[in-house]
């Protein structure tokens, strides 16, 4: 044993502390500063590269302000705004302070930008549920249902029963079973309804539908009882109801000529309206990896200005008058361009349609002006657009979808170009080498945009088509060959009544594109299923894509590792026990890897995504017989792994015999008195102050995960 000596005291107060101070600085003096050096001669290599992360720290700051527990006030943005005036004279200052500078400007930028945005579209929601209330207004869209079951509309109400004026929502996002053919957009219309608030997610974590809808001003939600009936046609048109108007017209033309599911889809090709597509066929899609032709994107824009491009070059080709005199490929560029702009707003301008299309007018314009087309500037600078118009986007997965696999494609081909090409250079026949090279570039380009676009629609649609590789292969050139030709055809000759020649060898192709489709999602293994990940998740996806895609040097491999982190960590991570919808009616019980449902019958959608992000099947077998659940009419128990009980407690009755005896005790009914003997104690009051939530059984107890700590603070609700 050592004994304690005044120069052992002094060695270790003193001499002992200024050593390992001194051994750090010249570590970091031969470490540090050589790292910062290395990183900092990387980065003045890619200078060229810094412009493409400006949409990428758009998204950071997007990102912070709805990750932001409360609505923020105007002094945290008064703040933002000083630094962010205190920032744009780095611009013009030494390389690193500049890249420091335009690094806040763009955070910034974002935060401010999403903020904008809330206050722009802020109108009044609906607070509780309304049952059987007259409802009137104006129908602003409408898309019918598969053999007329009924339609999903938009209304602007103009009165609603029992609700002040100044208290009504500014959209109204309804459903009808039954709905008269003859509606249009623009009608004035009076319907008996249930409204109901926005919904929130169904569990901590999950997609939150309801904020979605309140950026498009939606303030409720409902469906009718019977259908609505006419108070006086065509009141108060604008642009927007016209299009709308004749979306639905070209529509119900397409639909009139072609039976579903051709009809549904040539439909949803031209005009996104993709309620009447039946179920089954949609799933077949889904299931194939095929789902993608159905929403209108990247590719179909491509297709329709391609297509425009190409046609209007050869027509004006074979005039030699005109092609010696004007300069036909900018024309042509301009006529794809007009061709872009008018897919635009017959498609519903979804986001991804939005993005397609400012690339296309950017790459036109490029071709108009003598400039290179195709480059990863332009598809930032239609990043930087969306996201200043409309911040919200970042958080759809066709936002990311798209602007992921575009992003992937240029970065191959931009940087594996030459090398591509080399692989053609032989002396293969004409014929040969034109149909070798379009199979290869085909496969190549079904590859990295499926790759690229799979992780992100594993994170949020929890399931990955095997087969989608294949599956498109097949599919994709006859949607590019066939199938948009035709349609778009149809649609020009809509105004001499001639749609039905081109429709009919349209619907053929469809038919074979489904048949496709079917065959594939039957196969063993079609889909894989996988667990949600936590929000972490999708940030080292975004960051390591980015990183791989956006740098030139070595470096942009080490992309690579946040990827491989963010696909396998999702498998390690643990589900919540116990999950309780806003209602508190619907309790989920995680039992042998499967969720069982207190209420089979009830909550059926809520149910539906647990399941999907338990990462197993919607719908497994002998789920009814295997279920820990006993029911009576007044309450649902369950023994859980480690011994305790869990209760779903629907009276009064019910509730006070089981706060005596239950470990853990939910009711839907918004009680005062406490349950001082359960371990934990959920009440219809907790549930609609916090939303949903996910129960954690744990070795020291219980860890309760919630929305937040008060779901009114955010405008959008929970």
């Amino acid at each position: 044993m050592q004994l304690s000596t005044p120069e052992n005291e002094e060695y270790k107060s003193k001499i002992l502390p200024r050593l390992w101070l001194s051994i750090s600085v010249a570590m970091w003096r031969i470490f540090g500063v050589f790292l910062i050096e290395r990183v900092w001669g990387i980065l003045e290599k890619e200078r060229e590269q810094w412009f493409l992360w400006i949409p990428i720290l758009m998204g950071v700051g997007i990102s912070v302000y709805f990750l932001w527990p409360t609505e923020p006030t105007l002094v945290a943005y008064g703040v933002l705004v000083i630094v962010f005036l205190f920032c744009l004279p780095g611009l013009w200052a030494k390389p690193w302070v500049f890249l420091l500078s335009a690094s806040v400007l763009a955070v910034s930028a974002g935060f401010l930008a999403a903020g904008h945005r809330a206050y722009q579209v802020q109108a009044p929601v609906l607070q509780a549920s309304m049952k059987g209330v007259e409802v009137e207004g104006r129908i602003i869209s409408l898309e019918y249902q598969e053999n007329g079951k009924g339609a999903r509309w938009i209304l602007e109400p103009s009165y609603i029963e029992t609700l002040p004026i100044d208290a009504l929502p500014h959209r109204i996002r309804l459903r009808s079973h039954t709905m008269p053919e003859h509606f249009m957009p623009g009608d004035s219309i009076w319907a008996r309804a249930l409204l109901n608030p926005l919904p929130g997610p169904v569990e901590p974590g999950a997609y939150h539908y309801g904020r979605r809808l309140w950026f498009e001003q939606n303030g409720a939600t409902g469906v009718t009882f019977g259908p609505p009936y006419p108070l006086r046609a065509q009141v108060k048109s604008d642009v927007m109801t016209a299009v709308h108007a004749i979306r639905v017209d070209i529509t119900k033309r397409i639909q009139a000529v072609l039976d579903n599911p051709e009809g549904g889809i040539a439909s949803a090709l031209i005009t996104g309206h993709r309620e009447a597509i039946p179920k089954q066929a949609e799933q077949a899609l889904r299931d194939s990896g095929l789902a993608h032709i159905l929403a209108i994107s990247g590719l179909h824009v491509a297709m329709v200005s391609g297509l425009l491009f190409w046609l209007m070059r050869w027509l004006l080709l074979r005039l030699p008058s005109v092609a010696l005199r004007l300069p036909v490929r900018k024309w042509a560029a301009g006529a794809a361009l007009a061709g872009a702009l008018f897919y635009l707003v017959i498609s519903g301008a979804s986001i991804a349609t939005q993005r397609a299309s400012i690339m296309i007018a950017i790459m036109t314009i490029a071709v108009m002006l003598d400039r290179p087309a195709l480059t990863m500037r332009n598809i930032a600078i239609a990043a930087i657009l969306v996201l200043l118009v409309q911040p919200e986007s970042l958080l759809e997965a066709g936002f990311q979808m798209s602007f992921a696999a575009t992003m992937a494609l240029i970065a191959v081909y931009e940087g594996r170009g030459d090398r591509i090409e080399s692989w053609f250079s032989g002396k293969q026949a004409g014929l040969i080498k034109t149909g070798s090279r379009y199979a290869a570039t085909l496969v190549l380009t079904s590859l990295i945009a499926g790759t690229a676009t799979g992780l992100f629609a594993a994170y949020h649609f929890n399931r990955f088509a095997v087969y989608g590789l294949i599956a498109n292969l097949l599919a994709v050139p006859l949607l590019g060959a066939i199938v948009m030709p035709l349609v778009l055809l149809s649609v020009a000759l809509m105004p001499l009544g001639l749609e039905a020649y081109p429709l009919h060898g349209a619907g053929m192709a469809i038919n074979s594109i489904v048949w496709f489709g079917r065959e594939i999602a039957s196969w063993l293994g079609a889909i894989h299923h996988m667990p949600s990940g936590a929000p972490w998740t999708l940030a080292l996806l975004a960051i390591g894509g980015g990183w791989l895609c956006l740098w030139h040097y070595s470096w942009r491999w080490w992309g690579v590792l946040p990827i491989i982190v963010a696909v396998v960590l999702p498998l390690f991570e643990a589900r919540p026990d116990i999950l309780i919808d806003r209602q508190g009616r619907t309790v989920g019980l995680l039992h042998e890897g499967l969720r069982y449902s207190a209420r089979p019958r009830r909550g059926t959608y809520a149910v539906g995504i647990w399941r999907k992000r338990d990462g197993s099947p919607l719908k497994p077998a002998n789920l009814a017989q295997s279920s820990p659940w006993q029911c009576t009419d007044e309450e649902c128990s369950a023994e859980l792994a480690d011994g305790r009980t869990v209760v779903l407690a629907e009276t009064l009755i019910s509730l006070d015999r089981q706060c005596q005896q239950a470990d853990i005790v939910i009711t839907p009914l918004s009680v005062e008195t406490p349950c001082p003997s359960a371990d934990l104690f959920i009440r219809g009051r907790d549930l609609e102050s916090h939303g949903a939530h996910g129960i954690y059984l744990e070795k020291d107890g219980l860890h309760t995960q919630r929305l937040s700590r008060n779901t009114r603070q955010r405008p959008w609700g929970p």
